[in-house]
């Protein structure tokens, strides 16, 4: 009895697809975080804290390109896929549209608040990371559950990228090139994406109506991401203006240990959207348990070595990253939980409350950083997030429990 069922489980598209996409990304993110490793101790935390602080000013700006269009793609293919030519027509086109908006505005913001001349430049090349980047058109694949693709183009990107890093980046004061080569390996992985994508789009699918549909859901899921945005990188932007740079360097090393450990709940989201969307009972359970206890499990790993792990990855120098570690270490489980109960809240037509959890953990996280960050520094900064982690799982879970009820009514 028991065979046979991890049997069916073990063939089942899920299990399949979860295994694909783990795998691609696993290869993706190991050879990006030796990347990471190789670049902050040649660039040292002064001249690595301005790549951070490029990276948090212009993700700001990339929401204003996105406009949570993937999201919305993604969604409409996984219930139609009939509508699937239709669908990639209008949001390309109007995510051409949107990166003109957005890097003119990047471009003035940049003028009103200028830095150094190293980091205005260092923003103003990545920037193009908006146009470029290969995951604004794996929505495509993951709304039509082929994963294959998007995996092939993941560990192309990472090849490519890792190769360029350890070739080119040899030496002190090289951040300009550092920041042109995470935008310019791109260039191939996207290519291998849009390729297949460019027969299929047609004009003649162009609908305004369509448009003024997506711009209507996307100012949502905008604000949301601008929300939920500023609880993740704010911390990072207010420690570029208020402390020297070594200190930022010192949090974005603590901070790129965490992406590394959020990579589960990436693939778990990028899988199971498509089933979420369709109101699946059993598959929203299945993603709310999972997040619980993957982040659960980051807490507890993580926060006893946090020490150990710093020295290992970055060295001696960034010794001071091992404080805001561990307490972001600790923020783990709240973190997962407010994904587990916000995400899903994009798919089920439900922007205006996933906007209104995001802005909760957004105020708390500003005005925690206001008053912790000149006293606390870096630790002040991390306990902010954890903060604003907690109220945004605290303000998400009504409305996820909501919107499940209203899935399990429509559904019959």
């Amino acid at each position: 009895m028991i065979k046979p069922t991890l049997q069916r489980l073990a063939q089942s598209p899920l299990v399949r697809n979860f295994s694909v996409l783990t795998g691609a990304t696993m290869v993706s993110y190991l050879m990006s975080f030796f990347v990471v490793m190789h670049v902050a101790r040649t660039l040292g935390p002064e001249e690595y804290g301005k790549v951070g602080f490029a990276q948090a000013f212009v993700s700001y700006f990339m929401l204003i390109a996105s406009m949570g269009l993937e999201t919305l793609g993604l969604r409409d293919i996984a219930k139609d896929k009939s509508r699937a030519i239709s669908v990639l027509t209008n949001i390309t086109i109007l995510r051409l549209v949107l990166f003109s908006i957005a890097y003119s505005m990047m471009f003035f913001f940049l003028y009103l608040f200028p830095r150094d001349h190293i980091s205005n430049t260092v923003v103003l090349v990545f920037g193009g990371y908006m146009l470029l980047t290969p995951v604004m058109q794996e929505w495509y694949y993951i709304g039509n559950e082929n994963f294959k693709i998007v995996g092939m183009s993941r560990i192309v990107h990472s090849i490519l990228y890792c190769g360029l890093i350890f070739l080119i980046i040899r030496r002190p004061g090289q951040v300009v090139e550092f920041t042109a080569l995470q935008v310019g390996a791109n260039i191939i992985p996207l290519a291998v994406l849009w390729y297949p994508l460019l027969q299929r789009i047609n004009l003649r699918y162009f609908d305004f109506a369509q448009i003024r549909v997506y711009l209507r859901s996307g100012v949502w899921l905008m604000l949301s991401s601008f929300m939920a945005m500023i609880y993740l990188n704010m911390d990072k932007v207010m420690i570029g203006y208020l402390l020297p740079g070594k200190y930022l360097g010192w949090y974005d090393a603590a901070y790129k240990i965490i992406l590394v450990l959020i990579v589960p709940s990436s693939l778990l989201w990028g899988v199971m959207s498509p089933r979420i969307s369709r109101f699946e009972r059993r598959d929203i359970l299945l993603w709310v348990a999972g997040m619980a206890v993957v982040g659960a499990g980051i807490a507890l790993c993580i926060f006893p070595v946090r020490h150990w792990i710093v020295d290992l990855v970055f060295g001696v120098q960034y010794a001071p990253a091992a404080a805001p570690l561990g307490i972001l270490a600790l923020s783990m489980f709240a973190n997962h939980c407010a994904k587990a109960f916000s995400f899903p809240l994009q798919v089920w037509r439900c922007e205006r409350y996933f906007f209104f959890a995001a802005l909760a953990g957004a105020c708390v996280n500003v005005i925690l950083n206001v008053l912790l960050i000149p006293r606390y520094e870096l630790e002040g900064a991390a306990w902010a997030t954890m903060a604003a982690d907690t109220t945004v799982a605290l303000c998400a879970l009504p409305f996820f429990v909501r919107g499940m009820r209203k899935g399990k009514a429509r559904n019959g």
